[in-house]
C-alpha cells in the first residue's frame, strides 16, 4: 500500500511545477530573454502538464484509490489547481477564434499613415511597416466602424487632444512632427510587454481636420482585436 498522501503529494508537486513553467515563460518573454514563440510553447506545455495532473487526480478520486492511500484532500486541491491554467488557455483560444488574423489596422487603406519612426525602432524579425492592402477586406468585415474622422477643430487643437489622450493612456510618444502633422507612439501590452506602434495623421481641410489613424503590432499574426480597439478608442475620444 502507498504511504499516506504520497500520490496526492506527487500530483500536487507536478501541478506546482507546471505553474513554475508558466510563470517562468511569462517572465522570459517580458524581459525579452526568450523568443515569444518559444515562450508560448512553454506556456502551452505548462498548461498541458497541469491538466494531465488534474485528470490523474480526478481518476484517483473516481476509482476510490485516494481513499485507500489517504490522499483524497490533496487530490481535490490538485484537481482545482490543475484545471485553472488549462481553463484560462482554453478561454483565450476560444476568444482568439472570434477575431480575424490581423495585426495592422488603419482608417486609410489607399494612403495609410506611415510608420516612419517605427521603421527605425523595429527589429529585423519584426513585421515590416509596409501596409499590405490584401488585409483591407478582413478589416472592413470585422471593424466597419474604423474610418477617417472629420473634426471641426483646427489641426493644432486636434494634435493637442491626441497627445493628451496618448499620455493619459501611457502611450509613449516617439515622434510629433508638426511639419507633416504626424504623431507616433508606442503602446506596450501589460503582461508580455509586446510593443505595438500607432501613428496619427492630421490633414488640414477647409472645414476642419481629417484624422487618420494606424495601429500595427510588431510581432504575431493576430492582435486579438487590440489594434482595432485602440484606434476606436482614440477616434471616439476625438469625436
Amino acid at each position: 500500500m502507498d504511504r499516506p498522501d504520497s500520490t496526492g503529494s506527487i500530483h500536487l508537486y507536478t501541478t506546482i511545477g507546471s505553474y513554475v513553467i508558466i510563470v517562468l515563460s511569462i517572465v522570459l518573454i517580458r524581459e525579452e530573454l526568450l523568443n515569444f514563440r518559444i515562450g508560448f510553447v512553454l506556456l502551452l506545455l505548462g498548461a498541458l502538464v497541469s491538466i494531465v495532473s488534474a485528470l490523474v487526480s480526478l481518476r484517483c478520486l473516481l476509482n476510490g484509490r485516494c481513499r485507500s492511500n489517504g490522499s483524497t484532500s490533496l487530490n481535490w486541491i490538485n484537481l482545482a489547481l490543475g484545471a485553472v491554467p488549462f481553463a484560462i488557455l482554453l478561454t483565450k483560444i476560444i476568444a482568439a477564434s472570434q477575431y480575424p488574423i490581423l495585426h495592422d489596422v488603419t482608417t486609410d487603406n489607399v494612403n495609410p499613415p506611415p510608420l516612419s519612426t517605427a521603421m527605425l525602432l523595429r527589429e529585423a524579425t519584426d513585421h515590416t511597416t509596409a501596409y499590405d492592402p490584401s488585409i483591407w477586406s478582413l478589416q472592413e468585415q470585422a471593424y466597419p466602424q474604423i474610418e477617417p474622422l472629420m473634426s471641426s477643430l483646427p489641426v493644432p487643437e486636434v494634435a493637442q487632444r491626441v497627445r493628451g489622450f496618448m499620455q493619459e493612456n501611457d502611450w509613449k510618444i516617439v515622434s510629433s512632427a508638426q511639419e507633416n502633422h504626424l504623431i507616433e507612439a508606442i503602446v506596450t501590452s501589460p503582461m508580455f510587454k509586446f510593443k505595438d506602434d500607432i501613428v496619427v495623421r492630421l490633414t488640414e481641410e477647409a472645414d476642419g481636420t481629417r484624422v487618420d489613424v494606424r495601429s500595427a503590432s510588431r510581432v504575431g499574426k493576430s492582435d486579438l482585436g487590440a489594434n482595432a480597439a485602440r484606434v476606436s478608442a482614440l477616434l471616439n475620444h476625438l469625436r
